[in-house]
């Protein structure tokens, strides 16, 4: 009797991509070979940015329209940064670690655990963390709830996050960013300022906490009620 041949596993699909953003396509295309299950796919996303923004007047349900997402992603300026959120709020991803290189400071290195989906009273996608990253782009809500269709996403952040349990569906996302060997802020200020100044910003910079632990809870409501009222004006 022969035997069988064991099946060899698949090799891992690597795509390459120009725009960041075009990266949403490629996993929509991958759920719908079931090369990804639907839902509970962990993201490692190796780069500078976190890429956790979206367009603040975009509502939460084009998110399960993707032929007009991708349309709306890339005519929205911040297109290649608002790639992750849809991915999250549609239930494809439950995990994600942002692996980011010492100079990339935008939301605090640890673990966050927070809701992403639509806002009840205005529908639009919205994050009920209160880091100084997602207020700086107006996508905090308090209002957010399981009960309201908005979905639990953990973040974990650091320069050596741990990668998700072999046994997981898991995507590596790797931008160019990340591999940069010099800090882009610190060498735009050296040209601009001259190096004896920018060191002295470099030391003032190093000594302040994040923007977040600075601004206390409630001057921070305050400051997003005052822009939140500007708008509705």
């Amino acid at each position: 009797m022969s035997k069988k041949r064991a099946r060899e596993p698949a090799a891992p699909a690597v795509f390459v991509m120009e725009e960041h953003s075009t990266a949403l396509e490629v996993i929509h295309r991958c759920i719908r070979r079931k090369a990804l299950p639907f839902s509970g796919t962990a993201l490692v996303h190796v780069d500078s940015h976190p890429d956790l923004s979206w367009p603040r007047e975009l509502p939460a349900a084009i998110v399960t329209e993707p032929r007009a997402l991708y349309e709306a992603l890339d005519t929205s300026v911040g297109g290649i940064a608002e790639w992750i959120l849809p991915l999250v709020a549609a239930g494809h991803v439950d995990h994600g670690n942002w692996v980011r290189p010492p100079f990339a400071t935008q939301i605090a290195d640890g673990t966050h655990r927070f809701l992403v989906g639509p806002e009840p009273r205005s529908g639009m996608l919205r994050v009920s963390s209160d880091e100084a990253y997602f207020d700086d782009e107006a996508l905090h809500s308090r209002e957010l709830s399981l009960e309201s269709g908005a979905v639990e996403f953990v973040l974990e952040v650091g320069c050596d996050a741990a990668l998700p349990p072999a046994e997981a569906p898991w995507i590596l996302d790797v931008c160019l960013d990340w591999l940069k060997c010099a800090n882009p802020f610190r060498e735009g200020l050296r040209t601009a300022l001259g190096p004896a100044d920018a060191a002295a910003v470099f030391a003032a910079h190093s000594e302040a906490t994040h923007r977040r632990a600075m601004l206390a809870p409630a001057a921070r409501r305050a400051a997003r009620a005052r822009h939140e009222a500007a708008v509705d004006d």
